[in-house]
């Protein structure tokens, strides 16, 4: 009965699941369901689904705010950053930055929010000097900016701003998917020449890539992209980049289940790419 579920789950179109769930209640109905859909594009998405957004609502904006002085407090506090889902994303950043042996190091921050990278890096490499600028929307920045009086992060709206300077890493930490003009986003990141391209807790597999709708948010639908790892590894090694590694997120809660295959191997990935 369960298997059947499934397989017509993964048979009906996005616009009926929509229906059927607001009709019924989300919950009930389709319990565990991150991502639905294959689309071309987020336009795609935004006709199928009512009132779908870029990222966030005007009440998960606060949200944000919230977390991101309660955060830094910790931090001053000597405190662990909060736990969450968040930690499994940006534990990566600080545990490979400290394996580099430097004294210091300066990351660029792809769709880095309010600096959460920064600050679990701030809290994990104790010995490490942390430089950081930040990528963000610019309707956005100066909110964050506030956070650091003494200009400890630097928030700037676009790639081309910081093309001319030098940084160790380039970071998205599950960003990338969100750009729907990836393939330029990755070139002009590429550009700056970081030694490492970093890409993390982002979904990808071995097939097309394609854009999906997330629908876990409360009251936010959600265009956007789930990769193909052999194409980014095509657009970075064209850049001079190699892939030098790759591991997978444990998500029980978020997966691709109820796709069929290949789509249903997708999973949360990570991965690193050197310029050789």
């Amino acid at each position: 009965h369960q298997k059947f579920k499934e397989f017509l789950r993964a048979l009906t179109p996005p616009i009926f699941l929509y229906l059927y769930r607001n009709i019924k209640g989300q919950k009930k109905i389709v319990p565990n369901i991150t991502y639905e859909g294959v689309f071309n594009t987020f336009s795609e998405v935004r006709a199928v689904y009512s009132g779908a957004n870029f990222y966030h609502t005007i009440e998960s904006s606060n949200e944000v705010i919230s977390e991101g002085r309660k955060s830094l407090r910790m931090l001053h506090n000597n405190l662990p950053p909060n736990d969450g889902m968040a930690l499994m994303r940006h534990n990566f950043l600080p545990i490979f930055a400290s394996a580099l042996g430097q004294d210091n190091i300066n990351i660029l921050d792809i769709g880095g929010g309010y600096g959460t990278a920064y600050l679990n890096c701030r809290y994990s490499c104790m010995n490490l000097d942390i430089k950081s600028t930040v990528i963000e929307l610019a309707s956005s920045i100066l909110e964050f900016a506030k956070f650091y009086p003494d200009g400890e992060v630097d928030f700037v709206s676009s790639i081309l701003k910081v093309v001319n300077k030098k940084f160790d890493i380039t970071y998205f930490g599950s960003s990338l998917q969100y750009f729907e003009d990836f393939n330029r986003v990755l070139d002009q990141a590429a550009s700056i020449k970081s030694k490492y391209i970093i890409i993390t807790d982002t979904p990808m597999g071995n097939f097309k890539t394609f854009v999906c709708a997330q629908v876990n948010m409360k009251g936010n639908v959600i265009p956007r992209l789930v990769f193909s790892l052999e194409q980014l590894t095509d657009i970075l090694s064209k850049q001079g980049y190699k892939l030098i590694h790759r591991s997978v997120n444990y998500y029980p809660y978020h997966n691709f289940d109820n796709y069929s295959h290949p789509i249903s191997d997708a999973r949360h990935m990570n991965i690193i790419f050197e310029l050789v």
